[in-house]
């Protein structure tokens, strides 16, 4: 019988099919008493030994039935099962939300957790980019653990207090709360209270429930919040990276092309982007757009002041264009690839103004300006409209739902200066699921989900890893700090 190996890289948990029994995520600390005197250690010892262990044993029974039956489970980790857990049968849903809940929440928990003497608790081993997405969001440090101390303080009974990107430009962190096991990832759940944020992705975790304090505390939860503080790791305090492994697009987007393009170019336009609105806030510019989202600003490009429109154009530009492009490719081989994976409407759309499937592909391959195909130099973006000195841009004011990078540094390194084969594999990792979405987005006038393609951090500079995958599965790429992915303000 197959059973489920649930481990933690970084802090996502991770649920793959092995031979092997359930393994609990180690602590990054050495044992029980590692976090003495702030959290004692007959707590840790009942907290991560009995009361996790348990929700990670429960949870991998529940997993064990459903697939014994049959079942066919929507995800093959346990961030992609909390996501679904509303269109999981039952009782599989209830185990996930409780269950799964409880370890994910934990693994969370345990991981952002280091010996009161470590250098990571200090408010010196903040990032350079969080400590500006703090800023943008909460101002000062201090006002975001005395928020997030006053949410967790006012959590009725059992619960937690998170902490969590947002995907907005303007307010990349934001706080919430959610009764037991519950995740903000889970949504709004029937029965439940409404969750603000539901969707959002914590990215650090504070346990109410009164097994994490009472045995030290007792009823005094002030008391264990002070001393939460002391023992928070900073350096630990992190995101998902893309939605997969930099290396997941081989052989058609080489690894190395990925780390430059992804790690490097991508990354800079964000954090330039994060710099400049910071500049521009702090000597006191009024932005002209109410939600200050990158969406909204690129629209409303020509009516920023100097040299800030100039910043926005290019790095916001960069930004927003790299953001689209990440975020619609896939493994290839995957489904999502397959034009059967095109939804009814788009489809429709694509025969209307091309014929065919085929045909767009060839249009858009051929850089040609036909109906609905626009091309812009540089960074610049169709939201932009049509920019002073600018060559024409057909459909300027277009929202774009597709969009293919022929800047040099996107293919050189694997096909040199032959952009018609990186053209012909970028085909192969398209996701037309993602495409088929942005299309019913532009169509109902929303703007585009592109949160999840935003640089995040890593624990390492030499260590890349994306969503639901283990370390060892990883490629490296340059450092870059999870405050600066929320940047990526695309809702």
């Amino acid at each position: 019988m197959l059973t489920f190996s649930i481990s933690i890289s970084y802090f996502a948990v991770v649920v793959t099919i092995t031979r092997t029994e359930v393994k609990q995520a180690a602590l990054p600390y050495a044992g029980f008493k590692a976090l003495e005197p702030r959290i004692d250690a007959r707590t840790m010892e009942l907290h991560y030994g009995t009361h996790y262990a348990g929700y990670v044993k429960n949870l991998n029974a529940g997993l064990t039935d459903a697939t014994a039956s049959g079942l066919k489970l929507p995800a093959t980790d346990l961030t992609g099962l909390i996501r679904s857990v509303k269109s999981l049968p039952a009782p599989l849903n209830t185990t996930v939300r409780n269950q799964g809940g409880g370890a994910w929440n934990h693994a969370l928990y345990f991981k952002h957790l280091a010996p009161p003497a470590s250098p990571s608790v200090q408010a010196a081993a903040i990032s350079p980019q969080l400590k500006a997405a703090i800023t943008l969001s909460f101002r000062t440090v201090e006002n975001v653990t005395a928020e997030l101390t006053a949410a967790a303080g006012k959590v009725f009974g059992s619960g937690w207090a998170w902490l969590c990107y947002t995907g907005n430009m303007g307010v990349p962190l934001a706080i919430t709360t959610t009764p037991n096991q519950d995740n903000p990832l889970m949504g709004n759940l029937p029965g439940a209270p409404a969750v603000k944020l539901a969707g959002c992705t914590p990215i650090l975790g504070i346990d109410v429930w009164e097994h994490a304090y009472y045995l030290k505390h007792g009823p005094k939860r002030p008391e264990y919040l002070a001393d939460f503080w002391k023992v928070l790791s900073w350096q630990a305090i992190q995101q998902v990276a893309l939605p997969y492994a930099l290396d997941a697009l081989e052989p058609e987007i080489d690894n190395a092309t990925m780390n430059f393009h992804y790690g490097t170019h991508y990354a800079t336009y964000v954090n330039n982007t994060l710099a400049a609105l910071k500049n521009a806030t702090d000597s006191g510019v009024r932005l002209p757009v109410a939600t200050s989202n990158l969406t909204a600003l690129i629209s409303s490009i020509k009516r920023l002041p100097s040299p800030l429109n100039t910043t926005i154009r290019n790095q916001g530009g960069g930004a927003w264009n790299h953001a689209l492009y990440f975020k619609h490719l896939t493994p290839p081989g995957s489904p999502a690839t397959q034009s059967t994976a095109i939804s009814a409407p788009l489809r429709d759309a694509i025969n209307a103004n091309f014929g065919s499937v085929d045909n767009m592909t060839a249009a858009l391959s051929n850089s040609s300006a036909d109906l609905a195909i626009t091309t812009t130099p540089n960074q610049d973006n169709p939201l932009m409209g049509q920019l002073p000195g600018a060559p024409a841009v057909s459909a300027a004011g277009c929202t774009p739902i597709l969009g293919i990078d022929v800047w040099e540094h996107a293919y050189y390194l694997k096909h040199g200066p032959k952009r018609p084969a990186y053209l012909e594999s970028f085909w192969k990792v398209l996701n037309w699921q993602q495409v088929s979405k942005n299309y019913d987005s532009a169509v109902q006038g929303l703007e585009l989900d592109l949160s999840e393609a935003a640089p995040r951090a890593l624990e390492a500079p030499s260590k890349a890893v994306s969503a639901g995958s283990s370390s060892s599965g990883s490629a490296g790429f340059g450092a870059m700090a999870a405050a600066a992915a929320a940047l990526l303000a695309l809702v």
